[in-house]
């Protein structure tokens, strides 16, 4: 690529949702088409001092799509080359450096700073494997409007706050666009003084909140919010039920911390059934919301349920065709 093609990318192609690819390319020019994807990482670092981890992850998945799909740069085992970097002349990189500088500049002034805003909030930065684990789970949408970190850049916020007791936990975190993260708080109109005391609520004569201190059925895995028993009357070996700690009889009364949790155990027990039972080839996963849908426990739990080779004559239509009665 060429200048004339490089400085038309960075004024005229390039769409920005953080500053990533004018600093690849600023340090790619920098360094006469090579840099180390550490050195760019703590480029990135220095704008905004945090963990390396982080940008290093970021590095790897974009702007590495994006530079490489216009011909611009790529990656190669933790280093970066600027495609045809040799044909610019001294005069030609100072300026594409400062489009860069611009760019950035531009981007960080339009976003009043937000861009880095989420890793300051709060009591100490998240650490860069989680926010990275956080940003994976979230498939690098935000969890409120769902646009796209290509568009808009994603910030790792507490869904409880630390300030009111909220744990640094992946239970406890959620990827939100930095404009939802900025609105949270005015939207948000749950009371946090409460929400110890509501997360505590057990109900005395539920089965499943029984179950979290009588020992008469084993808790096979838990966090924060969530735990799993396996089924009373399972519909298949190893059929499974994952439920909330507090008593709340639908699905959709849970809070979005709540939600995440039971989300975490279904991915967690799936795994672990997959690697105990090689016969297992498929999943149902369910939830029965009120007494006309079949639930008769009222206490919010999603089922997952295995699925192998002739366990049915005929599987097709899934949850639309039920396999058999169930208790809950």
């Amino acid at each position: 690529m060429g200048y004339q093609e490089l400085k038309s990318f960075i004024t005229q192609t390039m769409r920005m949702s953080h500053v990533y690819q004018p600093v690849v390319i600023r340090e790619l020019l920098l360094g006469k088409g090579h840099a180390r994807s550490s050195d760019i990482a703590s480029r990135l670092a220095a704008m905004d001092p945090t963990q390396i981890e982080y940008f290093e992850q970021i590095l790897k998945r974009y702007p590495k799509t994006t530079l490489r799909s216009h011909g611009i740069a790529d990656l190669n085992r933790g280093e970066w080359h600027l495609n045809d970097a040799s044909g610019f002349n001294p005069e030609q990189i100072k300026e594409l450096v400062e489009l860069c500088d611009e760019k950035i500049s531009d981007y960080l002034d339009e976003t009043q700073a937000r861009a880095f805003a989420h890793r300051t909030r709060g009591y100490g930065a998240v650490p860069g494997h989680m926010r990275f684990e956080v940003l994976r789970r979230a498939k690098h949408r935000c969890e409120l409007c769902g646009i796209s970190a290509e568009l808009k850049a994603l910030e790792v916020d507490h869904i409880v706050p630390k300030s009111r007791g909220g744990k640094d936990e992946l239970a406890n975190f959620q990827a939100l666009c930095f404009t939802c993260n900025a609105q949270k708080g005015n939207r948000d109109n749950t009371d946090f003084r409460n929400i110890d005391a509501m997360y505590h609520h057990r109900d005395a004569t539920c089965p499943f909140c029984k179950a979290q201190t009588d020992g008469k059925r084993k808790i096979l895995d838990a966090n924060n919010l969530a735990f799993t028993l396996a089924d009373a009357h399972p519909v298949t070996f190893g059929h499974m039920i994952i439920m909330p700690k507090r008593h709340e009889a639908s699905y959709f009364e849970l809070t979005h911390a709540e939600q995440t949790a039971i989300g975490q155990l279904v991915d967690s027990m799936q795994a672990i059934l997959l690697l105990e039972d090689p016969s297992i080839l498929g999943f149902n996963v369910g939830i029965n919301i009120g007494e006309v849908a079949g639930q008769s426990v009222e206490h919010a739990h999603v089922h997952l349920i295995p699925r192998r080779t002739s366990d049915t004559d005929n599987p097709r239509g899934g949850v639309r065709n039920l396999l058999g009665p169930t208790s809950y």
